[in-house]
């Protein structure tokens, strides 16, 4: 690929429904995001190369039946993403995060180790707070409306692993705010 097709490739969400990731990665990249199912990206119907990033967005690496997100993701090694947004809070993530030969971008509800950590999540009426913890910067997250937490640090993890700074992020949210 050249990099005028890297800019304007998607984002790949892998979620087996609607994502809260997708969601609000929308809000603060600028260029399309798709949703990726696990079953597609394991069987090769989409390409690693074909996307700018990967976020494994849900948990559920012991699913009774069918393929998990991060299985799918493991199993992708075709044609890798210059990203892989992962989480370290699930035992399946870390398994990932481990042994992969591209480029990961980790985030966390308090483990240090994370690339991007969550401290002081406040589920508030109205909104979900916490401030984001990245290479010593920190910045107060908010967002409204009825958030999860991991949507929403899979989708910040994604924006600053593709280099978007921790406060032009935080602004953009806050702007959707304002916006409605």
């Amino acid at each position: 690929m050249d990099m005028n097709n890297k800019v304007t490739a998607p984002v790949g969400v892998v979620s087996m429904g609607p994502s809260e990731a997708a969601e609000t990665l929308r809000l603060l990249i600028d260029g399309p995001v798709v949703m990726v199912s696990p079953y597609d990206l394991a069987m090769g119907r989409v390409r690693g190369e074909e996307l700018r990033a990967l976020v494994v967005e849900n948990f559920h690496p012991q699913r009774e039946e069918g393929l998990s997100e991060y299985g799918a993701a493991r199993w992708a090694g075709r044609g890798c993403p210059p990203l892989t947004v992962i989480s370290l809070d699930d035992p399946a993530g870390r398994r990932l995060a481990g042994g992969r030969d591209r480029r990961v971008f980790t985030y966390s509800d308090g483990c240090t180790r994370a690339d991007l950590t969550a401290k002081n999540v406040n589920l508030r009426r109205g909104g979900l707070e916490f401030e984001a913890l990245i290479d010593g910067d920190m910045a107060r997250i908010y967002l409204p409306g009825e958030r999860g937490l991991y949507g929403t640090l899979a989708a910040l993890a994604c924006a600053l692993g593709l280099g978007m700074p921790l406060g032009h992020a935080a602004e953009r949210l806050r702007g959707r705010r304002n916006r409605g």
